[in-house]
């Protein structure tokens, strides 16, 4: 994942549940994926800049109201995401 050449074209969008940008991927599945590719290819000692969430803490995020925004590439692919957390909340401290 982080070995792709990125142009200089993104879409930033609100990703929902039920985000029709995605092209009927739901988006949790979505996430998930962009996730566990780009941990997959950094270095172990920056792994901890990029949390691994899976599919169920990506459900609950969405079902707390939480926020999510994401980049898309020309064909729609999600290619970058950011979560967005009330760190008041203690379970979201980590």
């Amino acid at each position: 994942m982080l070995k792709l050449a990125f142009t200089d074209y993104a879409q930033i969008i609100q990703i929902k549940p039920d985000c029709p940008e995605l092209g009927g991927k739901d988006a949790v599945t979505a996430l998930h994926s962009l996730i566990v590719d780009i941990r997959q290819d950094l270095d172990p000692s920056q792994k901890h800049y990029l949390k691994y969430r899976s599919q169920e803490q990506l459900q609950e995020h969405f079902a707390k109201g939480n926020l999510a925004w994401g980049a898309l590439d020309r064909e729609g692919k999600l290619v970058a995401c950011l979560l967005l957390s009330d760190l008041s909340d203690a379970q979201n401290r980590d």
